[in-house]
């Protein structure tokens, strides 16, 4: 029999005194994978439940244990999905992950994995680099460039003004691996075409990034109108209600299809809100074995109109059927809200 090319932990019916393979509900799609070796200690650790015979998880039942502790109130279960991002670098050596649940049709089932942490000795990276001057910010305006990468290094933002003047802007590392700086624009500054560069300090290596727009100032603000607007509290509801916490896709809703070798997900939470996206994609083989695996496992920061944004690659999983379940969870001043996507390669 072939080995299964999946990432798959067969979940286990807990009975009194014994212990059976239970077919009716699957833990899939571990990463990192069943008995991987050289995994990063920053490493985040998810899964997929997948259902079968209609038996599906009841997400309330959930634990998870990580290297023996219970981190099931640091982690983001559904009905489909769960993922745990560590706060400390795991451990060098075998980690092991358990984790119990509770199927619809009331039996408690375990599924565990191991896999072996060492010291990193990749290349260093910067995941993501953005900003919010796309549009031309005025005087009194704050540019504000977020960049992603690796915790607990040391990040500049280096503004190019006109191919002239470069400006270097420290940031300050507002969650594990996201980095903010922030400027208020000057009244005598005027930038046509800013070209903002994100470098990376991190364990003796140094990265660098480009963002993909260019950012601009202008010497005008950027409120148009031509007299000052006094504004009078607001009893209408729709007008004052607090924007969700629980990011929403502006780029795509459930059942769409994407096609190609990458595709971009964008959407909106609250201003400044930390968003971790993970995306995982899964195929079937000859209708036979399951093929998938964790595709972007990413944290960013919603910008200054709570807009958020991340490139996946899907790699080998472009063939057409693949399926790709996204999950966000943003969290905001001790609040947090998740939310899930649905798509299929074309």
């Amino acid at each position: 029999m072939k080995r299964s090319l999946i990432p798959m932990v067969t979940a286990l019916l807990i009975l009194p005194g014994w212990c059976l393979p239970a077919g009716a509900q699957r833990v899939t799609n571990v990463s990192p994978e069943v008995d991987s070796q050289g995994i990063s200690p920053e490493t985040s650790i998810s899964g997929q439940f997948t259902p079968s015979d209609g038996v599906t998880v009841q997400p309330g039942t959930v634990t998870l244990m990580v290297h023996g502790e219970d981190v099931t109130d640091r982690s983001t279960i559904t009905q489909n999905f769960f993922t745990y991002r560590p706060s400390q670098a795991l451990p060098r050596g075998p980690v092991q992950v358990q984790i119990e649940f509770l199927g619809s049709d009331g039996v408690r089932r375990v599924a565990a994995w191991q896999f072996t942490v060492q010291s990193p000795s990749t290349v260093l990276e910067i995941q993501s680099l953005s900003h919010n001057a796309a549009a031309p910010l005025g005087p009194n305006d704050v540019f504000r460039a977020t960049l992603n990468g690796p915790s607990g290094g040391e990040a500049t933002i280096l503004l190019i003004e006109n191919g002239q003047t470069v400006r270097t802007l420290a940031t300050e590392e507002v969650s594990p691996g996201v980095y903010v700086a922030n400027l208020a624009v000057p009244a005598n500054v005027s930038v046509a075409e800013g070209i903002v560069v994100g470098r990376l300090r991190h364990q003796g290596q140094t990265a660098y990034a480009i963002a993909s727009e260019p950012a601009s100032f202008t010497q005008t603000a950027t409120d148009t109108g031509s007299e000052p607007v006094v504004e009078t509290p607001d009893t209408d509801p729709a007008t004052t209600a607090v924007v969700p916490l629980a990011p929403e896709f502006t780029s795509h809703a459930s059942g769409d299809t994407v096609s190609g070798n990458r595709f971009t997900l964008e959407g909106r939470t609250r201003p400044g809100a930390t968003v971790d996206i993970t995306v995982t994609g899964s195929n079937s083989l000859f209708g036979l074995v399951n093929v998938g695996q964790t595709l972007l496992d990413q944290q960013v920061t919603a910008d200054d109109e709570g807009r958020f944004r991340v490139e996946v690659p899907v790699g080998l999983l472009n063939a057409g059927g693949t399926r790709y379940l996204v999950t966000a969870m943003a969290r905001l001043n001790g609040e947090q809200a998740s939310s899930e996507l649905t798509l299929t390669h074309e």
